[in-house]
């Protein structure tokens, strides 16, 4: 009988939290965000609208379990 353990490839220690938090402090809001979004429009948005607006896309793109292709992950967040 083989372990289960045989199958394991390596072992990943995220002491930093560089797998559950962005470097920038928002998943959605990169670096390069406002190259593709006028910031003056995003700013006249009210808060609540937007926090509404990210949630709506965060819903959508965690109910896509199978995004086998980085063009597949570009059509669902777009």
């Amino acid at each position: 009988m083989i372990s289960k353990k045989a199958n394991i490839k390596a072992i990943l220690f995220d002491s930093g939290r560089v797998l559950n938090q962005p470097r920038t402090g928002h998943w959605f809001i990169s670096p390069r965000f406002f190259e593709y979004v006028d910031n003056k429009k995003y700013n006249a948005i009210n808060n609540k609208k937007i926090k509404s607006a990210f949630n709506k896309a965060g819903k959508y793109i965690n109910a896509r379990n199978l995004i086998q292709t980085k063009e597949d992950e570009y059509t669902h967040f777009k």
